[in-house]
């Protein structure tokens, strides 16, 4: 079981359930009794993967747990309220949004039109409130892929946005520094001035605006602009 210290947040990026292992349902279990003991200090995001269980196998029907997917189902309908697809946060007076693949303008201004078109704030309060009311179009959306990922189109959702989107990116984005995995890297995390891909099999800490390693190492940033 997590111990925390002095940081603030434990934010895991997810997927859960990418591999059908053992010991994955009882992982599962120990992560929504953490959230459950420290509701204001862990955020549970939901992958792709995640959401196969959590909304629907139209949205990822690749490593499905046939044998628990049942389980699952009825953990995540009991536990709903403690996942969320999204997690904003503002440290002076800059933008930070996490999420499991990245939350790109485009994709969100599909949803919910022009009125989130110069607010990722406002975004992300919108994707919050449809998540929870279980809005049928919006969790539809989720199943969006780019071309990079076999689908249609220059960005996927917030579940399947691939990191080639964000670094070859011709759209305009929200200004907010994106915190996301999905794209699962070999080794090394990428870290730009724009946005951060951690998915290599690790954790981080991540520190008024600064990545470290867990030993207290200092990660580079490279320079996008």
């Amino acid at each position: 079981m997590y111990e925390f210290d002095e940081n603030p947040d434990l934010i895991p990026l997810n997927d859960s359930y990418d591999k059908i292992r053992e010991h994955v349902m009882n992982n599962f279990k120990e992560i929504i009794e953490l959230k459950k003991q420290n509701p204001d200090r862990v955020v549970l995001l939901l992958g792709n993967h995640d959401c196969t269980y959590a909304v629907s196998t139209n949205i990822c029907d690749c490593r499905r747990d046939r044998y628990n997917q049942k389980e699952y189902e009825r953990l995540f309908e009991e536990n709903k309220k403690l996942f969320t697809l999204v997690h904003y946060e503002k440290i002076d007076d800059k933008e930070y949004v996490f999420s499991h693949a990245g939350f790109h303008r485009e994709y969100a201004v599909s949803l919910f039109g022009e009125e989130v078109e110069d607010s990722i704030y406002k975004a992300c309060n919108e994707l919050l409130f449809h998540w929870i009311d279980e809005t049928y179009g919006v969790l539809d959306s989720l199943a969006r892929c780019s071309f990079y990922r076999g689908g249609y189109g220059s960005s996927g959702s917030i579940v399947w946005a691939d990191v080639r989107e964000w670094a070859s990116s011709k759209t305009v984005e929200y200004p907010a520094y994106q915190i996301f995995g999905h794209t699962q890297l070999e080794s090394n995390p990428i870290i730009t001035d724009k946005f951060a891909c951690l998915d290599c099999r690790r954790g981080f800490r991540f520190e008024n605006g600064k990545f470290y390693e867990l030993t207290g190492e200092e990660l580079p940033v490279k320079n996008l602009s």
